[in-house]
């Protein structure tokens, strides 16, 4: 990832619209890399942080498609799932989500599972960010625009919708982690 991020004594802010797997996969790496003072404006128009639509489901019948050996998040490290099972926390969590379900490498596990997983990512982030001293602002609303405040900068003016209530945010960088798109039925006129 390469950003546009100011080169004074500023603090570099930047923007992550959307809390699901992405955006708490760039928060985390963002976090991870950092090497000074970074301020992150993380916009979620949902309540969920973390899981987002795949992987917040409440359902345990709800499986993963992939083997649990194979589903670490972070790219390099595809055991990094499943050896977060392993741990207190991870152990915790299947207990209270799937306690009958054996965990083992060739696993099918829930989806839900895996949400704890993601969750415990972020919570990992939030607590790394504060020892690197970045600051991490949560939105609860959609952006609902973004405008090009000044050529030269490339600062970006977001709008944040929330209740009927519009605030904007400034940002020095974008990243777009919205997602898929819901399913639509397409017109074969």
């Amino acid at each position: 990832m390469i950003f546009n991020l100011p080169t004074d004594s500023q603090i570099p802010r930047v923007g992550i619209i959307g809390a699901g797997f992405s955006g708490t996969m760039v928060l985390a790496n963002i976090v991870a890399k950092a090497k000074g003072p970074l301020h992150i404006e993380l916009f979620e128009k949902g309540e969920s942080l973390a899981s987002g639509i795949a992987y917040g489901t409440n359902d345990a019948s709800h499986l993963l498609n992939v083997r649990a050996a194979n589903m670490g998040a972070f790219g390099g490290k595809p055991t990094d799932f499943y050896e977060w099972l392993q741990t207190d926390a991870g152990k915790e969590q299947t207990a209270a989500i799937c306690p009958q379900q054996p965990i083992e490498k060739h696993s099918f596990l829930p989806r839900m599972l895996y949400g704890a997983y993601l969750k415990a990512i972020y919570e990992q982030a939030m607590i790394t960010a504060k020892e690197k001293d970045i600051e991490i602002h949560v939105h609860h609303g959609q952006v609902i625009d973004a405008e090009l405040t000044d050529p030269e900068t490339q600062q970006l003016l977001l709008s944040v919708s929330k209740g009927g209530i519009v605030k904007e945010v400034l940002v020095d960088a974008l990243v777009l982690a919205t997602g898929n798109l819901p399913p639509r039925r397409f017109s074969f006129q």
